[in-house]
């Protein structure tokens, strides 16, 4: 994914942090147990908060250890392990991050994404059999993309296309707690449908923070922008309304959920991490890391 979704870090509690960066390392190792080394560069914030969204949501919590990595084997740090949202978060990364590839190659027929996409078939091939429901729903929405984004685009393109990733990352929430969240659970199919809303303004708001940070390289490389019918103030007026709502529909419908665990990460995200973001964004920064 593009990893926009983040939490504000100066503001979350130091345990918060702690936990948020053993999901994270998490999601590694078990890219690294499923697919092998190379695949683990598809890991991103955006599925990192979404492994953290699911875990909040079960019975039981991921297991915690202490392990060493790869960038500092003399260290030990935290890890979250044994849970599904791991596992499957960890199917996604690599999923998305063959069909970005594949993107890229349609788009600029770059050398790199030719050569990524060779690397990672192998691992994409798995995760695909592993879990075909979430490969599904990737693919056919990615497509649906391209499709819009191969057409002429018009002042409606950055909510149509911004509403098919929304269907993504709506749909893969809605499969994967429907596999997760127990059946005797009071409220299950108000819950389930609840994470697809939400999935649904997440995905929509990771979109159009993305066209936004590419809308100047896209103008000049002349790729297609959702926003290129417009102004640069009147797009950037356009794209913060659109984002605050969702950031606004986000908060109040993650309020709803029964979590857990994990409340005060999931509160920071969406209150402090995404208005954060959108105002970096907005002001030309570029998203750096943890």
């Amino acid at each position: 994914m593009f990893g926009y979704l983040r939490p504000d870090k100066d503001d979350l509690l130091v345990r918060e942090f702690s936990v948020y960066r053993a999901v994270y390392c998490g999601i590694c190792k078990q890219i690294k147990l499923d697919y092998g080394n190379i695949p683990r560069v598809s890991l991103s914030y955006d599925l990192t908060f979404l492994a953290i969204l699911l875990i909040a949501m079960t019975e039981s919590d991921a297991q915690a250890g202490q392990e060493s990595c790869v960038l500092n084997p003399f260290r030990k740090k935290p890890i979250s392990k044994n849970h599904p949202a791991l596992t499957i978060c960890a199917a996604a990364s690599v999923i998305f991050a063959y069909h970005k590839l594949l993107d890229e190659i349609r788009d600029d027929k770059k050398i790199l994404a030719y050569a990524g996409r060779l690397i990672i078939k192998r691992a994409y091939r798995k995760a695909a059999t592993d879990y075909p429901e979430i490969a599904f729903i990737i693919s056919e929405g990615t497509d649906k993309l391209e499709a819009i984004e191969r057409s002429a685009p018009n002042k409606e393109s950055y909510l149509s296309a911004s509403e098919i990733f929304g269907r993504i990352t709506s749909d893969l929430l809605k499969e994967v707690s429907g596999r997760m969240i127990s059946s005797d659970i009071d409220h299950r199919k108000e819950i389930i449908s609840a994470m697809g809303i939400l999935g649904m303004n997440i995905g929509c708001w990771i979109y159009l923070m993305d066209a936004v940070d590419d809308m100047e390289e896209d103008k000049i490389e002349k790729h297609w922008n959702p926003f290129s019918l417009y102004g640069k103030a009147e797009a950037a007026e356009i794209a913060e309304k659109t984002l605050i709502s969702y950031e606004n529909n986000c908060d109040e419908t993650a309020a709803l959920l029964p979590y857990k665990r994990y409340a005060g990460i999931i509160s920071n995200v969406f209150r402090e991490g995404m208005p954060l973001m959108r105002n970096n964004i907005m002001s030309g920064n570029k998203p750096g890391r943890l």
